[in-house]
């Protein structure tokens, strides 16, 4: 793909530890014709890919590899208007209570559930640094 066609797509960002779910997010995200930015399943390795790639929106698994929590890049994504979404196996009562209003999908993910997603974060007509998701469509503003 010529390279200027590619940095037209949306650049999602997988933060996942788990390499079967990982790999469907990425397959799910392709084929969709988004660029996947990761997998990453450590929270030192995500922070660099928000630092150094272009990201456009975010899935987060909450809880990475070594017990890390993913908290640091979600504050960092809110700070420069990134939308985001978490994946979890433990539901969103365990999800830290800053990010309540934020759009949770439960482990396992359905393929069908992360296209939609895919679509949420995606969707806003902005620029993707001024895109916000709204409350109460399953969807996170970071100025809130």
């Amino acid at each position: 793909m010529d390279p200027a066609a590619k940095s037209a797509r949306l650049a999602i960002l997988v933060a996942e530890d788990d390499s079967l779910l990982a790999a469907d997010l990425e397959e799910a995200i392709r084929r969709c014709g988004y660029v996947c930015v990761g997998p990453a399943g450590g929270l030192s390795e995500v922070l660099r890919l928000i630092e150094n790639d272009r990201v456009d929106a975010a899935i987060l698994d909450v809880l990475l590899r070594h017990g890390e929590k993913i908290y640091p890049a979600a504050d960092l994504l809110a700070a420069r208007g990134i939308p985001f979404a978490f994946v979890t196996a433990y539901g969103s009562a365990h999800v830290d209570p800053r990010y309540a209003h934020c759009r949770v999908l439960a482990k396992p993910v359905l393929r069908e559930e992360l296209e939609l997603l895919e679509q949420e974060l995606t969707r806003s007509p902005k620029p993707p640094h001024q895109q916000t998701l709204t409350a109460g469509s399953g969807s996170f503003d970071p100025r809130s």
